[in-house]
């Protein structure tokens, strides 16, 4: 039917040069935009997840993770969002184990360097996907200052989300996100394929190399993805093990000898507490806002909300000062103001041990499980 359309103009009566000129336009961007759909599809979008685009393909895999969770049968959906600290937390196969009456899966959506302000984004993608419970992160650092997040990291996630961003799910979050930060999404007409033109060169010369590299043979235009920075692809079999239960790195403080671990403990730890992205202040804060905004859109649309705040090392927090996280503490007591919120903080319990933890505030491979163990029966006792 387009290129009917389009054949209709071209040979139809015109009144003038200029009317001409017009439909000529026309055609030209009606075209273009379906070419840059297809590029985007088969060219651009494939190389967000094996790492080429990004050094780690969880930058940009949140919005076909979300597709694939809205077409899976299960009686249970559960979907972590948050930043490293839910990817580290969360193992959606050992929730599977504790919820053993019925199908439910449990999928991980940390993103490294994530903040509400740039997951806020992906709120209209979650809707369409109908989770039964969402696990938002709300740590500390959940509460930093916009102004404290590495600029190119925002422009990555952004650029890479309008990637997968529908022009419908430009809507609620827009209206939290900075002028200059808009800028880099593809969200005024002029700017429609803002995205595709920044990651377009890079995505044919990875494409030519692979092609020259392979002379051609086989399925040339893939690569195995890194084990940790990479990401399966979404047609790959691996794919709906990986939202479940992705790769970690081995504990980096059990890789340190006693002295090094001694100077972590004694003097790293204690600095890295007194960072301002562990004394949160929620005003004028943004991701503030943009955790209220994803809290009040899930909780109207029915979505049982859990906020969980994951433990630090036990260093870490005998490192704070008295009141330090009144802030952090107050905005849990918030949030539970909407209906179908519940919050468990794990940040003050004192089952934490040193062995729980991959660094001063990702948990490891044991307390993960420990994690599950606590968090999995809070959640499914209410349900069964």
């Amino acid at each position: 039917m387009l290129w009917l359309f389009l054949v209709y103009i071209v040979n139809g009566e015109q009144s003038s040069k200029p009317a001409s000129l017009t439909y000529s336009i026309i055609i030209a961007i009606v075209c273009s935009m379906f070419l840059s759909n297809s590029l985007s599809n088969f060219v651009i979008k494939p190389l967000a997840f094996d790492g080429t685009l990004s050094r780690s393909g969880r930058y940009g895999f949140v919005y076909e993770a979300w597709n694939t969770i809205g077409s899976d049968d299960v009686d249970l959906s559960i979907v972590a969002i948050g930043s490293s600290l839910t990817q580290y937390g969360i193992n959606g196969s050992c929730m599977k184990n504790e919820y053993s009456t019925e199908s439910s899966n449990t999928y991980n959506l940390g993103i490294p360097g994530s903040y509400p302000y740039l997951d806020m984004v992906q709120m209209n993608r979650a809707l369409s996907s109908k989770p039964d419970i969402i696990l938002l992160e709300v740590n500390p650092i959940s509460l930093s200052q916009v102004s404290d997040i590495s600029e190119i990291n925002i422009q990555l996630r952004l650029m890479l989300a309008s990637l997968f961003l529908e022009r419908g799910e430009y809507i609620g979050w827009v209206e939290i996100l900075e002028n200059e930060h808009l800028d880099y999404m593809d969200y005024y007409l002029d700017d429609r394929l803002n995205s595709e033109n920044k990651f377009f060169g890079k995505s044919v010369e990875e494409l030519l190399n692979r092609y020259k590299n392979n002379n051609s043979e086989d399925e040339w235009w893939t690569i195995e993805p890194h084990w940790y920075l990479g990401v399966p692809n979404p047609e790959s079999d691996s794919w709906r093990n990986y939202l479940i239960e992705p790769p970690l790195l081995s504990s980096y403080l059990a890789s340190m000898d006693e002295e090094s671990l001694s100077v972590y403990e004694n003097e790293t730890i204690p600095k890295q507490m007194s960072r301002d992205r562990y004394k949160p202040n929620i005003e004028n804060n943004l991701n503030f806002l943009a955790l209220e905004y994803i809290v009040s859109t899930l909780s109207s649309n029915n979505i049982p909300i859990i906020l969980v705040s994951y433990p630090i090392h036990p260093i870490s927090l005998s490192s704070l000062d008295s009141n330090q996280l009144d802030q952090h503490n107050s905005t849990l007591d918030y949030l539970q103001k909407y209906d179908k919120v519940e919050s468990h903080n794990y940040i003050w319990s004192q089952e934490w041990e040193k062995g729980d933890f991959y660094d001063f505030e990702h948990l490891d491979g044991q307390g993960r499980n420990k994690l599950c163990t606590m968090l999995g029966p809070e959640i499914f006792s209410n349900i069964q």
